[in-house]
């Protein structure tokens, strides 16, 4: 059985440096993990 792995980028981080660090627990975990990949974006406020 798999484990999952849930990344959630924040607003203020590239979605480049999820994809690092995802690449970098598929290669160690050797197919142990699934990972999963979630963006959250806060609305803007008003100015």
């Amino acid at each position: 059985m798999k484990k999952t792995i849930l990344f959630v980028v924040l607003q203020q981080y590239a979605d480049w440096e999820a994809a690092y660090i995802s690449s970098a627990v598929a290669m160690l975990g050797e197919g142990q993990y699934e990972i999963k990949l979630g963006f959250y974006t806060a609305p803007m406020p008003e100015m």
